[in-house]
């Protein structure tokens, strides 16, 4: 009757195993266990039923990770990443996520920093939009867009300070203070 039961048992729990229900088929394993304390079959299939359910996991994690990955959500990202780094070492497909995560921060924290360029360059405050780029192109050397704005940003205040050279000259004209 034992034996019977313990093979109807491994019989159940591979099928649980097979419908990903672990929590049961854990249980039905562990009951068993106590029965038949030195059963190799059994301590290989709850092995198993562990082992599957953390890929499973793990799978369902990563699957989360792309999401948050796609939708930018980088930090909620990249605290998923590391607990997963922690559970499985080593793994290629979490640490490519990972680098993923880092660029996409990196160029969020880019295109924060030129919005505040750019905030700066509409207020007319052009040494520090200058400034704030000059630290962005150290960064980014390769980022031609930071060139390209300081470079634009430079030439709007030279074109603004030659404007208002312009209309103190017409005041002063107009003030009749020739000299």
């Amino acid at each position: 009757e034992a034996k019977q039961r313990r093979a109807q048992v491994l019989a159940e729990a591979r099928n649980l195993l097979a419908a990903r229900q672990y929590d049961e088929a854990v249980a039905r394993l562990n009951a068993l266990g106590k029965e038949f304390k030195d059963d190799r079959e059994l301590a290989q299939l709850l092995e198993e039923v562990r082992a599957d359910e953390a890929e499973q996991q793990k799978r369902q994690s990563l699957a989360d990770a792309r999401g948050l990955l796609g939708a930018r959500q980088f930090e909620e990202c990249g605290k998923l990443l590391s607990n997963l780094q922690k559970r499985f070492p080593g793994d290629k497909e979490i640490a490519e996520l990972q680098a993923a995560v880092e660029a996409g921060l990196r160029e969020q924290q880019k295109q924060r920093r030129l919005n505040e360029a750019r905030n700066l360059f509409a207020g007319q405050r052009y040494d520090a939009a200058i400034g704030m780029l000059g630290e962005l192109q150290k960064e980014y050397t390769a980022d031609e867009e930071i060139a390209k704005f300081r470079e634009t940003i430079h030439a709007e205040q030279i074109e603004h300070q030659r404007q208002a050279g312009i209309a103190e000259a017409r005041t002063l004209l107009a003030a009749h203070k020739h000299e």
